[in-house]
């Protein structure tokens, strides 16, 4: 099993556990990239940064 670091959390993890395909999802790369400017969509995130960035999301538009 390769494995890589998340480059929002830098935890370790499977690289088959890396959420690449985010275009679908264009407000959550927009929090991505206003949190971690360096990051790129192609580097991915994983299972639970992704997560925590659609909470964020979704709690800043219940909030509206």
């Amino acid at each position: 099993m390769k494995e890589m670091k998340c480059p929002i959390c830098k935890k370790t993890i499977s690289r088959d556990a890396l959420t690449v395909k985010l275009h679908t999802e264009e407000h959550i790369v927009e929090e991505f990239k206003k949190d971690h400017p360096e990051w790129v969509e192609g580097d991915g995130v994983c299972p639970i940064c992704l997560k925590h960035y659609k909470a964020l999301f979704r709690k800043k538009i219940d909030s509206h």
